[in-house]
């Protein structure tokens, strides 16, 4: 039922509408009130549903004024369930009404009050919004409030950011007598508001070097979020030697913010002063002008790998072509985080690294020929389709995963066969890759795939087999049906898999017939994919094999673990009664999959 359905039926009194929703209503009674609908709705808070009891918050909030008295009601009792009175308290914000604003505020401001309540009050009071503001101002002017309701009460201005908390704000900040911590919070508030009465205070906080140094740097980094005639203020500070280390970072930050070309020049002059360079960097790739280009390669070479690592990406983020070479000499930096990162550069700036990047990918180290491949499948550009082919020969097992991966990130059909080749590779992992950028291919990479589950080479028949079960195509079930009866258990596993991850019903009987398998790791996967197909029939014989206390105890735990997957409600006395039994692991398995289970089904299952 959606909201303005249930507010409908507010309106025409029809409750038994929202009753008929209702699955077990909340254990606190509240005795009739002189309006037999809101109490209804109020009882609706205390649903199991989430969705019923939003919806109810949402129709008392529409009701507005008559709802309020009730709702505080239910809020002020401690007796009551936290989450229903959560609700209560959320739904005193839509109504939008000054007695509910003046409740939550002594919510909020009760330091002996439940956190969580306390927290729902806050966002109700957000919610309120127009009607909150002053009662809010009156809260952070009070010098006998308590620390905590004053610095909530100037969060929620500064979210709420209404103009009429500018000025009282600006009163906190510039008072030395309050507490640092309510004065920061209020110069966050001002950042975010936003309005240029905040530029002068700010600025005079931020160049007070008598002040606390926490409140100068939020007056530094708030600054950052108000249009006008900051950059100025910000640059001297920033480029001041003797100024606090944290003060210049924050208004380097800041200027980065303003996005005001101003700031270039002096960012670009700060790469020279170790104590805020990598700052610098960042502040600079956030700007994004083309200025910074030349002297963000230069800082490519620095000592420091941080500060080269965050170098690479803000020349990403600029954009310029002339920075691809000096990031493809990066490819051989000894540190691998630097070399990740600057093959990310590269796959962000697109096109036109594409070229330099296949050059490279016949470099002598195989560090530089992996990470070229790395990119390169970021990009996805077609023209690296034969190139990273030829590197699935490579000697060096990473590089070749590399390709194969990317590969599969490109999925150029030109890749298919060179790539079920590939699968007759010694290295597993180096297959399982393989498989997963052929299932990657979709359509395109079936029929090949299909065709080589008849190839001699069992590598290769396992890896297609591994594919045609990722891709989740129903026409790939009738193959893998036929594998389940070839003479390799590991095919027979991995065509089990297949099909329970495709979970196409067709597969169900023969899975079934796999459970009398010689080998107890088939019967086992076959467990598991009967458990992904799910189904009355799958359902009913993992019941059997996990209540067959004859059974390995190896298959009836994959059984539990399989109910689970299923999520069928008729598996959990099964699961109830498996949670008593002498195995540890079966009993965490049953456990697990109850949980599963009545995660799926909610609400329709009471709790246990």
């Amino acid at each position: 039922m959606t909201f303005d359905m249930i507010v409908k039926v507010t309106k025409l009194t029809s409750v038994f509408l929202i009753i008929a929703l209702i699955i077990g209503l909340c254990a606190g009674c509240l005795g009739t009130n002189e309006d037999p609908e809101i109490d209804q709705l109020i009882q609706t808070l205390g649903d199991e549903n989430d969705s019923v009891r939003m919806n109810a918050t949402k129709a008392l909030g529409e009701i507005g004024e008559p709802a309020v008295q009730p709702l505080i009601r239910v809020a002020r009792n401690e007796n009551e369930d936290t989450d229903f009175r959560r609700y209560a308290v959320y739904a005193l914000g839509l109504t939008e009404d000054e007695r509910a604003v003046d409740f939550l505020i002594r919510v909020l401001a009760d330091e002996n009050e439940n956190p969580e309540l306390r927290m729902s009050a806050a966002s109700a009071l957000i919610k309120a919004g127009d009607v909150a503001v002053e009662p809010l101002v009156q809260v952070i002017l009070n010098k006998n409030r308590n620390p905590s309701a004053k610095a909530g009460a100037i969060e929620i201005l500064g979210t709420i950011e209404d103009e009429r908390a500018v000025e009282p704000l600006i009163q906190v900040l510039k008072d030395k007598n309050e507490n640092e911590d309510i004065r920061r919070i209020a110069a966050t508030a001002l950042g975010k508001i936003g309005d240029e009465r905040a530029i002068e205070p700010l600025v005079q906080v931020m160049n007070d070097k008598s002040d606390n140094e926490h409140v100068r740097e939020s007056a530094a980094r708030a600054l950052g979020g108000i249009e006008g005639t900051a950059v100025e203020p910000l640059i001297q500070v920033m480029t001041d030697e003797n100024e606090n280390k944290n003060i210049r970072r924050f208004a380097a930050y800041s200027l980065a913010d303003t996005g005001d070309e101003r700031a270039v020049e002096s960012l670009i002059q700060m790469l020279d002063d170790e104590t805020i360079k990598i700052d610098a960097v960042d502040s600079l790739a956030k700007i994004g002008d083309a200025r910074a280009a030349d002297p963000l390669i230069e800082v490519l070479d620095d000592e420091n790998p941080f500060i080269r690592r965050h170098a690479a990406l803000a020349l990403s983020d600029i954009g310029d072509e002339k920075a691809v070479e000096p990031l493809i000499q990066m490819l051989n930096d000894d540190i691998w985080e630097v070399r990740r990162d600057a093959s990310q550069a590269l796959a962000n700036m697109g096109e036109p690294a594409v070229e330099p990047l296949i050059q490279v990918l016949g470099d002598e180290n195989e560090l530089t020929r992996k990470a070229a491949s790395d990119s390169l499948g970021d990009i996805g550009d077609e023209r690296a389709v034969e190139p990273l082919i030829q590197l699935l020969n490579d000697e060096n097992d990473n590089v070749r995963k590399a390709a194969a991966q990317a590969l599969g990130n490109i999925k150029d059909p030109r890749a298919i066969e060179p790539l079920i080749q590939a699968l007759n590779d010694n290295n597993p992992e180096f297959r399982r890759i393989v498989s997963e950028s052929l299932a990657k291919m979709g359509e395109t990479a079936l029929e090949p795939l299909i065709l080589a589950l008849e190839n001699e080479d069992k590598n290769i028949k396992r890896g297609a087999a591994l594919a045609l079960g990722s891709t989740g195509n129903e026409k790939a079930v009738e193959p893998l049906i036929l594998l389940l009866n070839d003479e390799s258990e590991n095919l027979r596993k991995d065509a089990a898999e297949g099909l329970g991850n495709i979970g196409d019903q067709r597969a169900v009987e023969p899975l079934i017939q796999l459970l009398s398998d010689d080998d107890k790791s088939v019967q086992i996967r076959a467990v598991y994919a009967l458990g992904n197909i799910g189904g009355e029939k799958p359902v009913n014989c993992l019941i059997q094999i996990l209540d067959n206390k004859t059974k390995d105890i190896e298959i009836r735990r994959a059984a539990a673990q399989a109910l689970g997957f299923a999520g069928d409600e008729r598996a959990m006395e099964s699961l109830y009664q498996a949670r008593s039994e002498e195995d540890m692991r079966l009993r965490r398995y049953a456990n697990k999959a109850l949980i599963s289970i009545e995660m799926k089904n909610r609400p329709s299952i009471s709790k246990a």
